[in-house]
């Protein structure tokens, strides 16, 4: 063997030591495992992967309780046809598309409407356990497809009359009356999953009349004897309660960490035009940094940035009940009130967020801070602190109270969206007056408050400025509105 001058004997080289692949906990394993499963398509290059997991993770559990409940496989499915014998790699591969296919078109399912529909139904069959539901248009087991369309049609009239019946599930809502139109979207949500999941429609048009027929009767009976188009008055907190809570001083908003953050919340979700989940989440829900706000969320501008004269803010909104968790953000701009070099104003959102982040760095630290849900309850919190839809409504009803409203029960959690969108309007109405105000305000209201439709919209741009100015410029509003001065009047949903 040849040897090295000085040194040890060559051998033959060493093959290169391979690093040892990273071992999965058991964990990870299953949390993988439930990705493939729930991901599929995404494999398969038929979609992007998925953002949300745990949206996936709750549709497949609500369609595990439509399968239990005898909402899946009314409709066979149909075997293949072969020319000829077909392999293993043919056969494996068509499951593995077939069960792409039926993936992607299950996710078309909300699983947060279905599984109330789910609940009302469960209800409903454990009323009648024996009763076959649905039956299958066409095959054995059908009486035929007309006489099937029937019996499915009378089975949705059938359901939406015990769901009436029965009332709300809603916590603090319990047995109280539901609206027919209500449990008609419960009825859709159940016509969609059997349609999806069995490839054609259980209804067919002749005989597609009975359930809606129930509901219109429902409707014009729990409307006889009320004005028509009502429904449950909701008022808006407005501009003129946040200023008299300020001037009565009735309303606790500088004495410790916790009342500084919701006297923020209050302007912010006013000026935003926030639904009240948007401030932080909703009850019953864990906080999504993704569909909630964290301060990596808001911008802030100095003067001459983004408005010519004053500084301000952006903060970036989500908007889940469109778009879902993990959706784009829409930048919503908010100027400050005063000059620069003007003293801090208590009505000003931007002010106020201002000092709730400046406050933050100091508690926790840039890096920290920037994690954290802007609007929680406590200094400290982490993400299960985060503001939820209930907080807001008390926060609501303090304010209302506050400014010396006696009707409590008249706002609820959406009082800061319905008021900045009528004090937004407003604002224009006294800019161009009432005949221009609608074409004026329409687009500015559309963006800040999020809301979709109207295409001809789509082609305008809102100006930076000019939403910056509105926003401060809401706080100066002092109309009333129709609601408040007539006790019996909730206005028209449409």
């Amino acid at each position: 063997m040849r040897k090295r001058e000085g040194g040890p004997s060559l051998g033959p080289p060493e093959p290169p030591r391979a690093e040892p692949a990273p071992q999965l906990t058991s964990p990870e394993l299953a949390e993988a495992a439930e990705r493939a499963s729930l991901d599929e398509p995404a494999r398969l290059g038929l979609r992007a992967p998925l953002v949300d997991m745990g949206k996936a993770r709750k549709r497949a559990r609500v369609l595990q309780r439509a399968s239990a409940a005898g909402l899946m496989g009314v409709h066979a499915a149909p075997g293949d046809v072969f020319a000829g014998s077909p392999g293993e790699s043919e056969r494996r591969r068509l499951g593995e598309l077939r069960a792409a296919v039926r993936q992607v078109v299950q996710e078309s399912v909300d699983p947060d409407r279905l599984a109330s529909a789910l609940t009302h139904f469960e209800l409903t069959r454990a009323e009648m356990p024996t009763r076959v539901w649905f039956l299958p248009l066409s095959g054995e087991a059908s009486p035929g497809r007309t006489e099937a369309a029937r019996y499915n049609e009378e089975s949705m009239a059938i359901f939406e009359a015990s769901c009436l019946s029965r009332g709300s599930l809603q916590r603090g809502r319990l047995g109280r009356p539901i609206e027919p139109d209500t449990v008609s979207g419960y009825a859709s949500a159940l016509r969609a999953l059997l349609s999806r999941d069995s490839g054609m429609r259980v209804l067919v048009p002749e005989a597609a009349e009975t359930a809606r027929a129930f509901i219109r009767g429902a409707n014009r009976a729990r409307r006889s004897g009320q004005q028509r188009g009502s429904r449950k008055k909701r008022r808006g907190l407005r501009a003129r309660h946040l200023r008299a809570a300020v001037a009565g001083g009735r309303f606790d908003r500088t004495r410790s960490w916790w009342a500084r953050r919701r006297w923020a919340a209050a302007l912010c979700g006013h000026v935003l035009l926030a639904r009240g989940g948007e401030l932080g989440r909703v009850r019953g829900k864990a906080f999504d940094a993704s569909a909630g706000l964290t301060w990596a969320d808001v911008s802030w501008h100095e003067a001459g940035e983004a408005h010519a004269t004053h500084a301000g803010c952006t903060v970036h909104m989500p908007n889940v009940k469109v778009d879902g968790a993990g959706g784009p953000r829409y930048p919503v701009p908010i100027r400050r009130h005063g000059a620069p070099g003007a003293p801090s104003d208590p009505l000003c959102a931007c002010d106020m967020l201002r000092a709730a982040w400046d406050e933050d760095v100091r508690l926790l630290g840039r890096a920290e801070a920037l994690a954290a849900p802007v609007f929680r309850r406590t200094a400290r919190g982490g993400a299960e602190s985060a503001l939820d839809s209930s907080d807001v409504l008390q926060l609501v009803r303090e304010v209302a109270s506050a400014a010396g409203e006696t009707a409590l029960e008249e706002f609820g959690a959406h009082s800061l969206r319905i008021g900045g969108a009528s004090d937004l309007c407003d604002v224009f109405v006294r800019r161009v007056g009432i005949e221009g105000a609608a074409a004026a305000a329409k687009p500015v209201l559309k963006s800040r408050g999020r809301w979709r439709g109207d295409i001809a919209f789509i082609y305008q741009r809102v100006a930076m400025a000019a939403s910056m100015d509105v926003a401060a410029r809401m706080m100066g509003v002092v109309g009333v509105e129709v609601e408040a001065v007539f006790s019996h009047w909730a206005q028209p949903a449409a």
